[in-house]
């Protein structure tokens, strides 16, 4: 029976190498200590059968280039969705503003005017 130390199984999930679908079995000891296996447990001790979180979703850089004229659909395409999308409406206009979300407080901004962009402010 291979052992695997706490430590490790939260190291194992937090950086993502185990899936959703890896089966984790948490059995007992001859001593009454945890074990954590990827196999079922032996013959007299006791079974947990648990799902691993799924690891984090990070947004891809957006490194495709967008260029102003482009539609919403095609920077959605490109990008992704928004974090956030700011309408503002006026008598002949709609402009919104969408933001998208990276890492450590970063936010990149695509403003359209009438479904078309017309600027891009990168953080």
């Amino acid at each position: 029976m291979r052992r695997i130390t706490h430590s490790f199984f939260i190291l194992l999930v937090t950086s993502g190498i185990a899936h959703a679908d890896t089966a984790v079995f948490i059995c007992k000891g001859d001593h009454g200590e945890k074990i954590f296996s990827q196999s079922p447990c032996g013959k007299n001790m006791g079974v947990k059968h648990i799902k691993t979180p799924e690891p984090p979703k990070i947004a891809a850089p957006r490194s495709a280039p967008l260029s102003i004229g482009m539609t919403e659909d095609e920077v959605t395409k490109l990008w992704g969705k928004p974090y956030d999308i700011h309408k503002s409406l006026y008598a002949s206009a709609i402009h919104e503003q969408w933001v998208y979300k990276g890492c450590c407080e970063q936010r990149d901004y695509v403003y359209f005017e009438n479904g078309k962009l017309t600027s891009i402010q990168l953080d």
